[in-house]
């Protein structure tokens, strides 16, 4: 092992990670917020004497002496916890806890069995399925249910075998169960235990072992948190001292089980999420590089164009020695990706978009971008005519149907696109709307086809690359000639591994359309296919005194790859097995794509500008550090020294 890959290992046994699955209201967020208090009081009393410590919004109803509903609430909703549905959490979200140099990540998800139907849940599904892929690692799957539910429902058992199929099915040996509101079962799995009993025997099989035991089983309640709650201002809810008495009763107990939890956690092997041969891995794969391969097909059609004209000069050229020495170079065309400070909504129609050079290099110039910033979570970046783009505000009409007034965040249904902006009450300042979709631009008029969300900009330079060898060999006129046919030679292979690597990235890019296609859980569309036809309709309208050979050559790719896409088609159609394209083969295709020659170093480069914008983006908006007490609770402070960590973490 490296000195390099010891050091990653040393990383990732810093960092436990633990996902929370649950069906909707279980209690994950309120999970959450206890947790965080358990980690940083070292008593309820504790923790009544300081102001209420929480991270997620949460909300609950309860009655006075005079049977008086009263809601209890504290925090800032967002569109990421309620959208006025009744379901809480919308989207995937982690909550980082640094210990010195230990941390803890609790990635809260939507609910299981979400009250807007299956779609809904294969949408959540694939959300965070996508959130996932940014971790190396999950150390427990843990499902949280309720103790009194004696039918589990089939959503649940669907949920929990699609996040199997996808992980991995070793990944059922990291499950682990957390029963939430149990005090009133005696803190025991009561009636839900028989039930999910019988759900395991059946999702069980030779491949998959998911224990329920007493060791991988953990019974707490989190009503001491909705004490602190209702406690604190502006609630001020007044208890017996009876009540109070009960409900650190009720922490103690929670946190022992806590603390039984976490050691069990850190026992269990991790389970490679990074490494697991996934659909979403795959698909993730091909996000990143439909837009960069499409781009350096057309950057291959230049380069073809740019060496047969060089070629075709020096096979005519009569010049002197000294002249010819000049012309020795290989015209190349570079692409570059730029990081955007933001994702933004852009049109590519000539009309809103220019080639324009800027020291030597040329760029694609979105003359007003239609919605910038714009953080969309349900479209893919980079492909043009993507119909989550839909979703952005430039293409909804909204119309007020009352007067706007300052209303809770968790009543209100917000836009997907909306920036959600809550003041210290927890309030937003909108208006009961109708919407409009429209398919055309608010702004601009156009298409969402001709649309894309973007998150690099690309750069496009031309360069000569001088043939050393060939020039040192030149003294006298029969030399000049035999470096002439050798340059020329030189640029003979250019042009057939160009059009090689060509022929490479349209079969790839054809066995990435047919995997999407036999995996997608929304319709399908062909980002590839349809950025072609964009790049050939940009290129019909250039000025540019290559425009003709370029769009020619760019034609030819797009048949090129339609033919491969035909003969991938015809393996599914006859239905074997052993053609059946799979993960595996995406990812060694993108191997191959990833060592090409030419272009391979190109699309590298490509590739981690847009993960890494990609990953800016997922730490931007999808995870929050607590900020965690520099005292740590003894339990916690003991449970990291039994696993070597460093002295300083007290």
């Amino acid at each position: 092992m490296s000195a390099d890959e010891k050091a990653a290992t040393a990383d990732d046994k810093k960092v436990t990670t633990i996902l929370l699955l649950g069906e909707s209201g279980v209690g994950k967020s309120t999970f959450i917020n206890a947790f965080a208090n358990y980690l940083c009081h070292e008593s309820m009393a504790e923790a009544e004497a300081k102001e209420l410590f929480h991270l997620i919004p949460s909300h609950f109803t309860m009655y006075d002496d005079d049977h008086n509903p009263k809601k209890i609430a504290v925090g800032i909703f967002d569109q990421y916890e309620a959208d006025g549905t009744g379901a809480g959490t919308q989207f995937p979200k982690c909550y980082v806890f640094p210990v010195g140099e230990k941390v803890i990540n609790l990635i809260d998800t939507p609910g299981i069995g979400d009250a807007r139907g299956p779609q809904r849940d294969a949408t959540n599904l694939r959300n965070l399925l996508d959130f996932l892929s940014n971790y190396k690692q999950v150390n427990a799957i843990c499902i949280l249910l309720k103790p009194n539910n004696a039918k589990v429902s089939v959503v649940f058992k669907y949920c929990i075998l699609e996040l199997l199929t996808n992980l991995n099915k070793t990944a059922s040996e990291n499950i682990l169960f957390l029963f939430t509101n149990s005090r009133g079962t005696f803190y025991k799995p009561g009636d839900t235990g028989p039930a999910l009993r019988t759900l395991l025997d059946q999702i069980n099989s030779e491949d998959v072992k998911i224990p329920f035991t007493q060791k991988n089983t953990f019974c707490l309640d989190n009503e001491a948190f909705r004490f602190l709650m209702a406690k604190s201002p502006p609630n001020n809810v007044r208890f017996t001292d009876q009540d109070a008495g009960e409900f650190a009763a009720s922490w103690t107990r929670s946190v022992a089980e806590c603390q039984r939890m976490m050691t069990y956690i850190n026992e269990l092997p991790p389970h490679p999420v990074a490494e697991t041969t996934s659909i979403n891995k795959a698909r993730t794969l091909i996000q990143l590089l439909t837009k960069p391969l499409a781009d350096i097909a057309q950057n291959i059609a230049h380069n073809v164009k740019l060496c047969e004209d060089h070629r075709d000069k020096i096979r005519e050229f009569e010049g002197d020695i000294e002249a010819l020495t000049k012309e020795l170079y290989t015209p190349t065309e570079t692409l570059t990706s730029i990081p955007l400070d933001a994702p933004m909504t852009v049109c590519g129609d000539e009309r809103c978009c220019a080639k324009i050079t800027v020291a030597d290099a040329q760029m694609t110039h979105y003359k007003s971008p239609c919605h910038n910033p714009c953080y969309l979570t349900s479209t893919d970046h980079n492909i043009i005519g993507n119909t989550g783009l839909l979703d952005c505000q430039v293409f909804n009409i909204y119309t007020n149907v009352e007067k706007a007034r300052w209303k809770r965040a968790d009543t209100i249904t917000l836009h997907p696109d909306s920036s959600g902006n809550v003041n210290d009450k927890g309030e937003i300042f909108s208006a009961p709307a109708t919407r409009e979709k429209s398919e055309n631009c608010t702004k601009c008029g156009h298409s969402f086809m001709v649309h894309l969300h973007v998150m690099t900009r690309t750069e496009r330079r031309l360069i000569q690359v001088k043939n050393e060898v060939a020039s040192s060999r030149m003294t006298s006129k029969e030399e000049a000639k035999n470096v002439k046919e050798f340059h020329m030679r030189s640029l003979e292979d250019k042009l057939a591994s160009l059009r090689q690597e060509s022929i490479e990235i349209n079969k790839c890019v054809a066995m990435f359309a047919c995997f999407l296609f036999n995996n997608a859980l929304t319709a399908f569309n062909d980002a590839y296919e349809d950025y072609l036809g964009y790049l050939i309709a940009t290129e019909s309208k250039s000025s540019s005194t290559e425009r003709t050979q370029n769009e020619a050559n760019l034609k030819a790719t797009l048949e090129q790859y339609k033919v491969q896409k035909t003969e991938f088609w015809k393996l599914y159609k006859k239905n074997d097995k052993n053609k059946v394209i799979s993960p595996k083969n995406i990812e060694e295709a993108v191997d191959k794509l990833l060592n090409l020659k030419i272009n391979g170093p190109e699309i590298r480069r490509h590739m981690n500008v847009l993960q890494k914008q990609r990953d800016k983006i997922h730490f931007m908006i999808k995870e929050v550090r607590v900020p965690m007490p520099l005292k740590k609770a003894k339990w916690y402070r003991g449970l990291y020294s039994k696993i070597h960590l460093s002295p300083n973490l007290t």
